[in-house]
Parts: C-alpha cells; structure tokens; sequence
C-alpha cells in the first residue's frame, strides 16, 4: 500500500474525512518509533498522523495490543489535562487505531518543533521560561489517577503500573537510590569517593524532609516534542506521562537539556538534532525554564538542584553498568557506544565531585 492510501486508510479507521488529495501531506518528523506527516482533510483541517514503524531499532516488533494501549491512551490523559491547564498548548484532538497491519495516532496539529539553531539566547530564555511555566501548572493539578510511576491500562481505563501504598513505593525508590550510590563508590572509578556520598546523602535528606503530592508528569521533553507556534506560543506533543513527584521530573527537564542532550550528542539516534553543537542555547532555554518554574521560589530552586543530583548518580551508575556488560544495538543508537559511554560516566562523576555541600 503506497503511502498516500495508508494515510487515507489511518483516517478513516479514525473517523475522519480523507485526504483532501494524494498529495495533500508532508512529513514532519522521524523519530524512532513513528513517522509523522501533516495531512490536509478533504474539508481542509489539518491533522499530524503517526505511523508507527515496523522495525524499530533495528528490530522487528511484535504486535502486543495491551502493550500499545498502555503507550497510546496515556498520551490522551496528558493533553487532556493540558488542555484544562492552559488551552492550546496540546492537541486538543487525540485518538489512535491499533491493529496488526496498521498502528497509528491522529492528533491536531500543534506547530513545528523548535529550531535550536535559529534561537537567540534571549529567545531561549524566553522560550524556557514558556516552558517551565506551562509545567509548573500542570503539575499543581491533582491528576485524579490511581497508582505510580509509568502509566498502564488496567481494566479498560488509565491508571499507574505501580499499585499500592505510595509511601512504600517512594521508600523503595530512594532503597535504589541508595543501591545506585554503594554500587558507584564500590567501583574501580577514580574519584573523590567522600565528596560524591556527601552530595548524593545531602540530597536523599533534603529529599527526606519535603514532602509533595504526585502530579502528572511528563518524561519526554526532548526539543523535538516541544513546538514553537506560528504565533510564538508553546506547544508540547508526544509525551511519555507519569504519576510521579514534581520536583523529580521539574528537574528531569534541566537534566536533560544541561547534561543528557548534549553528551548524547554523537549518538545516531540524536545526531542530526546537533545537541552538542547547541549547547549553549540548550543550556539557556534550562535557564529560562528553572525560572519560569520556580518563580522565584528559592526553596522550590534547591529542589531542583537536589534532584538534579541524583539524575546525575543514576546516570553515572547505569553508564557504568553498559560499560561492563554488552550492549545491544538499541543501546548503541542511544547512546553512541562505548567511548561515548565513558565520556558521559567521567562527566557525570565530575559534576557531582563538584556539587555544594552546604
């Protein structure tokens, strides 16, 4: 089937018109999973379909329909609550069609995602402070789900994979923590062993005497899912929600856009994002988003920098694990490899040699 007539056949699975003609599309993304265009209706809406690939990392998937309900439904809570936060920034229209021969999302269009080499610093500051704006509403909104962590399907409704008492699953979680941290210093790593516990314990006490409500959060906010409209407003697409602590996923953002991005620069599933080459702008926009966020809180800051602490742990201990063990093809596209791995541990462990310890 050529590709005008599975766009077609994706829109009526859907219950939408059809092209408005075989060439009324474009692509406008590819990611690893799907690959999306922009189709014009024959009633001349616009809508962004996702197909999702076959091959995937350069493995063949298996159709598990529980597993891509799981994927999919979640993604229609999260624009849902994002539409009652601030309209607009989400798609307000969201669906998807899950079948052996033909898996795909169908949502309104939300703009093109940003271009980090077209950013001013000024503009990426702005554009942060968008951002962090925008979560810091979502995340003062009590999401009205049950369970934690990563969000499932369980009995033909949304609700969090882990089920049961929340304070114990939060206690295991900082258990982890702690397992992350003595696997790190028991290694043969070259660091200061005194000044990394000290950090990684100063923030797990701090964590200790703060206490928050779960929010809906969102664990994909690379620049290709963030979207600048042709008005200049925030978009946000493809999320990966979760029922989880503000401040732990708040931080996840500046994690990213400091760290994570631009040590994965070289990866082949990053590459062409230029990550590294745009660290600075990446750096501003975390600038401008930790104020949007905070908004001059300094206590919600130090959380962020808390937590920011102990992504950085768990990134130099999963780091360290791939570079003592096979690793597989997916984690290569990820990652970049074993050198790039090496890379990323030392900076990991440099940064937290040198975090405060007041």
């Amino acid at each position: 089937m050529d590709l005008p007539a599975q766009l077609d056949r994706a829109l009526r699975c859907c219950g939408f018109p059809p092209l408005q003609s075989p060439s009324s599309y474009r692509q406008v993304g590819a990611g690893a999973w799907h690959d999306a265009y922009l189709v014009t209706l024959a009633d001349g809406e616009q809508l962004v379909i996702r197909l999702r690939k076959q091959v995937i990392y350069g493995r063949q998937e298996a159709f598990d329909a529980q597993a891509l309900h799981e994927e999919y439904a979640p993604v229609g809570v999260y624009y849902a609550q994002a539409h009652r936060c601030r309209p607009g920034v989400c798609p307000a229209i969201y669906t998807y069609h899950i079948a052996p021969d033909l898996i795909c999302t169908i949502e309104s269009y939300a703009g093109a995602s940003i271009d980090l080499s077209s950013l001013t610093t000024g503009a990426a500051l702005a554009y942060g402070r968008r951002v962090g704006d925008f979560f810091r509403a979502m995340h003062a909104i009590d999401p009205a789900l049950d369970g934690f962590g990563l969000l499932g399907w369980r009995d033909g409704r949304v609700a969090g994979q882990e089920q049961g008492d929340r304070a114990a699953i939060r206690q295991a979680e900082v258990l982890r923590i702690q397992e992350q941290l003595e696997r790190v210093l028991a290694s043969d790593l070259h660091f200061d062993r005194a000044r990394v516990r000290r950090a990684v314990e100063h923030a797990l006490e701090w964590r200790g005497g703060f206490d928050e409500p779960i929010a809906l959060v969102n664990r994909d906010i690379t620049p290709e899912n963030l979207l600048i409209k042709a008005d200049g407003a925030l978009g946000l697409v493809d999320p990966v929600p979760l029922l989880h602590r503000p401040t732990r996923y708040a931080s996840w953002f500046r994690f990213c856009y400091t760290f994570l991005l631009p040590a994965l620069g070289d990866a082949p599933r990053y590459a062409r994002h230029e990550f590294k080459r745009h660290a600075a702008i990446m750096a501003a926009i975390a600038e401008g988003y930790t104020a949007g966020y905070t908004q001059g809180d300094p206590a919600l800051r130090h959380a962020l920098d808390m937590e920011e602490r102990l992504w950085l742990l768990g990134s130099t201990h999963d780091n360290y694990q791939l570079l003592n063990s096979a690793i597989s093809e997916e984690q290569r596209l990820r990652t970049g490899g074993k050198a790039a791995i090496s890379t990323s541990l030392q900076l990991g462990l440099r940064k937290l040699e040198q975090a405060r310890l007041d």
